[in-house]
C-alpha cells in the first residue's frame, strides 16, 4: 500500500513536470512567434513610412507645379490683357487721327 501510494505520487509529480515542460515549450514558442511578429510589424512600418514620405513628396511636388502653372497662367493673362488694352488704345488713336 505504501509503495502504491509512493508510485502514484511519483506518477503525479512526473505528469506535473511534463505539463510544466510542455507549457514552458509552448511559452517559448509563443515568445519567439511574438518576436518574429514584432520584427515583421517593424519592417512593415518602415516600408509604409518610406512609401508615405514618397507620396507626400510627390504631392508637394504636384502642388508646387500647380502653383507655378496657375501663376504662369495669371501672368500670361495679364500680359494678354495689357496687349489687348494697348491694341485698343492704338485703334482709338488711329480713329481719332482720321
Amino acid at each position: 500500500m505504501g509503495e502504491e501510494r509512493l508510485a502514484k505520487g511519483q506518477n503525479f509529480l512526473n505528469e506535473r513536470e511534463q505539463r510544466a515542460n510542455e507549457n514552458d515549450r509552448i511559452c517559448s514558442r509563443k515568445e519567439r512567434d511574438l518576436i518574429e511578429a514584432q520584427k515583421s510589424i517593424d519592417a512593415t512600418n518602415i516600408t509604409l513610412r518610406n512609401k508615405e514620405d514618397d507620396v507626400n513628396s510627390r504631392l508637394a511636388n504636384i502642388s508646387l507645379k500647380e502653383k507655378i502653372s496657375k501663376r504662369k497662367s495669371y501672368l500670361d493673362f495679364e500680359l494678354r490683357k495689357e496687349e489687348l488694352e494697348a491694341d485698343m488704345q492704338n485703334q482709338l488713336e488711329q480713329k481719332e487721327k482720321t
